[in-house]
C-alpha cells in the first residue's frame, strides 16, 4: 500500500457559491468558466459566498466570486501537498495538507493548525489523509495509518477539530489496489446525512457503510447494475493516467457520494452511445431504501459532483488526453431544492 497523496489532476473537486442570479432561480443552468481552471486539485465552499480553488500543484488557493472574478488568494504553508478541503455550515474551512490540517474561520483567520500524526487514536497512527468530511465540531478522515504492530492499512478516523484530538478509529480495512485508486482519484467517498457519517466502500460488491458507534453497518440500498468494480490497468507512473481514465469511462460504476439533509446521493456512470449516462440516486439511509433516480442532462466522459446548500455543481470533464490535460467543458448547476422531488420528473428540463 502506498502512502502518497492523491494524483494531482485526478483529485479534481470544485465548489460554487451558494447564491445565484435571479435568472437561475427557476431551474438548472449551465455556466462556462472563462478562463477554465487548469490542473484542478480540490475546492470547497467558504462562508457560503466564495469559491476556493486549488488550481496547480503548488501555489495559493484562488478565491473567486460567483461571476468568476478572482477576489484574492489564500496562502498556507501546507498547500503544496493539499489533497482536500472541507467546509462547515458556520463558514469555516479545513484545509487538508495530507499530514497537516489548517482551520480558518469565515474571515480567513487561522484558528487551529495540527498534525494528523501528533496523537495516536486507539493506538493507530495516522500517516496521511486522502479525504475528510466535517460533522459538527469533528472531522472524519479517510486515512492511511500504521497499526500498533507496524502494519499499514486504510482507516476511517474521527477527531475533534479544535483543539485537535483523535477520538476513535471507526474502521481499519485493507482496500484492494482498485479501491485504493478510487480513493485517490478525487471523487467523494465520505458524506454526512442526518448527522451521521457514511462511506462509499469501493470493493466487490461496492456498498454504502454507516459509521456507527459499534461495527460499521452496510446499507442494503444500492442501485442495481453497479455490483462490480471496473477492470482497471495497473496505475503506476504518469504514463498510466490516460489508460486508467479510459478504462473508467468504458465501464459502469459508482463514482461519488454526497449528503444533503437526511438523504444520501450516489452518482453513477454507465457508458452509452454518444458518451456516458450519469445518474443521481437518492437514498433514505434511515429507511435503507432507494427513493429516486435522475438521469442528468450531461454526456461528458467524466463528471465531478460538488454539493452545496443552495446549488449542486456538476463539472463536465472531457477525456484525459495526457497526464496533465483534461478539458473542462462546462458546469451544470442544479438547485438543491429539486433534490426533494419524487423522482418521477427530471431534475432539469
Amino acid at each position: 500500500m502506498r502512502t502518497g497523496g492523491r494524483l494531482g489532476l485526478l483529485g479534481c473537486a470544485l465548489a460554487l457559491l451558494a447564491g445565484a442570479p435571479a435568472a437561475a432561480e427557476d431551474g438548472c443552468r449551465r455556466v462556462v468558466l472563462d478562463p477554465p481552471p487548469d490542473q484542478r486539485i480540490s475546492g470547497a465552499w467558504w462562508s457560503g459566498a466564495d469559491l476556493l480553488l486549488k488550481e496547480t500543484a503548488r501555489g495559493p488557493l484562488l478565491r473567486y466570486s460567483l461571476d468568476g472574478r478572482r477576489q484574492g488568494t489564500v496562502e498556507d504553508e501546507g498547500l503544496a501537498s493539499l489533497v482536500d478541503l472541507s467546509a462547515s455550515p458556520d463558514g469555516s474551512i479545513a484545509i487538508n495538507g495530507a499530514t497537516r490540517i489548517t482551520a480558518r474561520d469565515a474571515t480567513g483567520r487561522v484558528f487551529a493548525t495540527y498534525e494528523l500524526a501528533s496523537l495516536p487514536a486507539d493506538g493507530v497512527r495516522v500517516l496521511n489523509a486522502v479525504e475528510m468530511v466535517t460533522v459538527g465540531e469533528e472531522v472524519v478522515t479517510l486515512s492511511y495509518a500504521e497499526l500498533p504492530d507496524g502494519r499499514r492499512t486504510e482507516a476511517l478516523v474521527r477527531a475533534r477539530a479544535v483543539p485537535y484530538r483523535p477520538l476513535r478509529v471507526h474502521w481499519t480495512f485493507d482496500a484492494d489496489w482498485r479501491g485504493e485508486i478510487f480513493y485517490r482519484l478525487g471523487g467523494r467517498h465520505l458524506a454526512v446525512a442526518g448527522g451521521e457519517v457514511y462511506f462509499l466502500r469501493q470493493s466487490e460488491p461496492p456498498a454504502i457503510v454507516r459509521l456507527a458507534e459499534g461495527a460499521p453497518q452496510a446499507l442494503e440500498a444500492f442501485p442495481a447494475g453497479f455490483e462490480r468494480l471496473p477492470r482497471l490497468p495497473p496505475a503506476r507512473g504518469r504514463e498510466a493516467v490516460v489508460p486508467l481514465f479510459g478504462a473508467l469511462a468504458a465501464a459502469p460504476g459508482a463514482v461519488a457520494l454526497a449528503g444533503h439533509g437526511d438523504h444520501l446521493f450516489l452518482l453513477t456512470r454507465r457508458p452509452v452511445e454518444g458518451g456516458t449516462r450519469w445518474t443521481l440516486h437518492r437514498i433514505d439511509p434511515a429507511a435503507d431504501r432507494l427513493t429516486a433516480s435522475w438521469d442528468l442532462p450531461v454526456r461528458s466522459s467524466h463528471l465531478t459532483m460538488v454539493p452545496g446548500a443552495e446549488w449542486w455543481a456538476f463539472l463536465e470533464r472531457g477525456p484525459v488526453t495526457a497526464a496533465a490535460a483534461q478539458e473542462l467543458a462546462g458546469v451544470l448547476l442544479v438547485p438543491a431544492r429539486q433534490l426533494a422531488g419524487t423522482g418521477k420528473e427530471t431534475l432539469c428540463d
